[in-house]
């Protein structure tokens, strides 16, 4: 039987630049003077701090141990997330402009598919736990 331990480091490290990616893909144009209320549809200083939230919480998750625990934890986190995204998108899609629509997008499908790789690799480490 072959470790998950290789798979689940890198689907940690993922997450972790995933996470890093959406907080640039708001940090960065806010730095830049975008009218942030106008792409998202939401409070300009509520997104920011969110965003500048992603930043420790990528580096943490870039350390965390890729043990199933964590996968677990990561994986119900980001399939939470993709839901309340999509429920978001959804409620919001007629007051968000092309920027805002296409970052909830991909935030949507991207904690998706990292839900669904992470609960995967869990729940392959748990059965290497009965085998060992």
């Amino acid at each position: 039987m072959v470790s998950v331990m290789k798979p689940a480091r890198m689907a940690l490290r993922l997450d972790a630049l995933f996470e890093l990616v959406l907080a640039t893909a708001v940090l960065v144009p806010a730095a830049s003077g975008v009218d942030l209320e106008d792409a998202f549809a939401v409070n300009e200083w509520l997104l920011i701090g969110i965003a500048a939230a992603l930043v420790p919480v990528g580096l943490g998750i870039w350390l965390a141990k890729p043990d199933r625990p964590t996968l677990l934890v990561l994986g119900l986190e980001n399939a939470v997330g993709a839901l309340l995204f999509a429920v978001y998108l959804v409620a919001q899609a007629d007051e968000m402009n092309g920027y805002g629509l296409t970052v909830v997008t991909a935030a949507v499908v991207g904690l998706a598919l990292l839900a669904a790789a992470e609960l995967a690799l869990a729940r392959e480490a748990g059965r290497e736990a009965f085998v060992a």
